[in-house]
């Protein structure tokens, strides 16, 4: 039950999907407080305001939700389905679509790389891309090949450690899409969002980017 774990009055993130993974998180994540756990997996929140003014967060639209409570972290997708106005306070309706899943925020730091990679469709062949940058939550990754939104996808990939090789194998989801033609080629960028990540798998990518950040600014310095 939703009650266990959240309770009225917990401070609210709410990022819309698309733009989770992107540069430009900071801008789109808007503040809310939740107001009221209703059935069905449905909960009221404040209308989140920017500047003065009401944040319109669209019907149908999916977003990502996160709760600050006094267990931690909690983070779901979620999608509105009613906007009201009650007793002059502006009221968004959010039916919770999965469950309520503790993390850390530095699991979404991204590091930028170059870094090969293979992803494959369902049972088609893999094809190879190149990862731009890494998170614990998903990659920003550039081929010749076009991707679909939502579509699901498999990637793998080595990351080198001082000691040894990991191979990461993980399932991810096409968030975005974008055609990018550079010196009269023409591929395509995509944003993809990991899927069912096991805890050991995502420790071992942060694990990976901090170590890497470590090196970087101990070559800044001079120190290496």
């Amino acid at each position: 039950m939703l009650s266990k774990t959240i309770k009225l009055g917990n401070k609210i993130d709410i990022t819309k999907t698309d733009y989770f993974l992107r540069e430009e998180i900071k801008s789109h994540i808007f503040v809310s407080q939740l107001l009221d756990i209703l059935e069905n997996n449905v909960v009221n929140v404040a209308a989140p305001i920017e500047a003065g003014k009401l944040v319109p967060l669209h019907v149908d639209e999916e977003y990502i939700l996160c709760f600050y409570t006094e267990k931690g972290l909690f983070k779901c997708h979620g999608k509105v389905f009613n906007r009201y106005s009650k007793e002059n306070q502006h009221i968004i309706q959010i039916e919770i679509l999965s469950e309520l899943e503790k993390y850390q925020r530095r699991q979404y730091y991204r590091m930028d790389l170059v870094l090969p990679m293979k992803y494959k469709i369902k049972e088609d062949k893999w094809k190879d891309s190149f990862i731009l940058d890494l998170s614990g939550g998903g990659i920003r990754m550039i081929g010749k090949n076009k991707l679909e939104l939502n579509q699901s996808i498999r990637c793998t990939f080595d990351l080198e450690f001082q000691e040894e090789v990991k191979t990461v194998l993980v399932k991810g989801n096409v968030l975005t899409s974008d055609r990018v033609t550079k010196n009269d080629q023409t591929q395509y960028e995509h944003r993809v969002e990991f899927l069912d990540i096991t805890s050991d798998t995502q420790e071992t990518i942060i694990k990976y980017i901090f170590e890497k950040e470590r090196e970087k600014r101990k070559q800044e310095k001079g120190m290496v």
